[in-house]
């Protein structure tokens, strides 16, 4: 009953606490409730999750009031680009600033360089998508078969 009573204060914020679907369908174990409990009575859940709802409820009225349309910027705010930009930027800049150390040898690599060696840098993401494509290609044609790739677009209302 604690959790139904502190998770309503959640769904008045239009926010969906850890098991709600479970608990409302009378499916939550203890172990789970113990769990969602603790999150919902945590201030940093809390800070995330209200930031979260108000970027949300923001673009929802710049949406309503005309600032995203095909004419001005059709799929977001240009509000939400800009934030969108600010946190890559912010996390390129802390990803700068940190090193990976091997405690046994005591060498220091950047991070930065690891990330971007990774399938994280959008390029070599984009290459390893061009060889799985390839591959499924190659196995489609052993196997007598055609490799089709399908990009289903809905269409957009302004």
């Amino acid at each position: 009953h604690l959790y139904g009573h502190v998770a309503g204060a959640a769904r008045a914020f239009n926010i969906s606490p850890l098991y709600w679907k479970k608990y409302r369908k009378g499916q939550m174990t203890t172990r789970q409730a113990y769990s969602a409990i603790a999150r919902l009575f945590n201030d940093e859940w809390w800070t995330h999750q209200l930031k979260g709802q108000r970027m949300r409820w923001h673009e929802a009225l710049l949406i309503a009031v005309g600032e995203v349309n095909k004419d001005r910027s059709p799929y977001a705010s240009k509000h939400a680009i800009r934030d969108v930009r600010a946190r890559r930027q912010a996390n390129l800049e802390f990803l700068k600033s940190c090193d990976l150390e091997n405690k046994e040898t005591g060498e220091r690599i950047d991070l930065i360089s690891k990330v971007m060696g990774s399938i994280s840098n959008p390029e070599i993401r984009r290459m390893e998508l061009m060889n799985t494509i390839a591959g499924i290609e190659r196995y489609a044609a052993a196997e007598g078969d055609v490799g089709m790739f399908i990009t289903l677009t809905a269409p957009s209302k302004y």
